[in-house]
C-alpha cells in the first residue's frame, strides 16, 4: 500500500505542467484591501457612519477595558447601624 502511494505521488510530481501565473504578496494584499474597502464601504453606505463609528469604538473598548467589580457603597446609615 505504501509503495503505491510513493509511486502515485512521483508520478503526480513529475507530470506536473509549468504555470505561468501565480499570485505574488503584492497581488494577495491587492486582494485583501480590495475585500476590506468593499466591505467598509458597504456598512458606511447603509448605516450612518458615526453611528457605526460609535458602535466600533464601544466594542473595541469593551475588549480591552478592565471588568469593574461592582463594590457595595458604605452609606452612613449602614455605618451607624454597624457601630451599635
Amino acid at each position: 500500500m505504501r509503495i503505491k502511494l510513493i509511486f502515485f505521488t512521483l508520478l503526480i510530481y513529475m507530470h506536473s505542467s509549468p504555470s505561468y501565473a501565480y499570485f505574488d504578496p503584492g497581488t494577495g494584499m491587492f486582494i485583501l484591501q480590495a475585500l476590506i474597502a468593499l466591505i467598509s464601504g458597504f456598512f458606511f453606505y447603509l448605516m450612518n457612519p458615526k453611528l457605526l463609528l460609535k458602535k466600533i469604538k464601544e466594542k473595541i473598548h469593551s475588549l480591552f477595558s478592565k471588568k469593574e467589580t461592582k463594590e457595595e457603597e458604605i452609606t452612613p446609615e449602614k455605618n451607624e447601624k454597624n457601630k451599635d
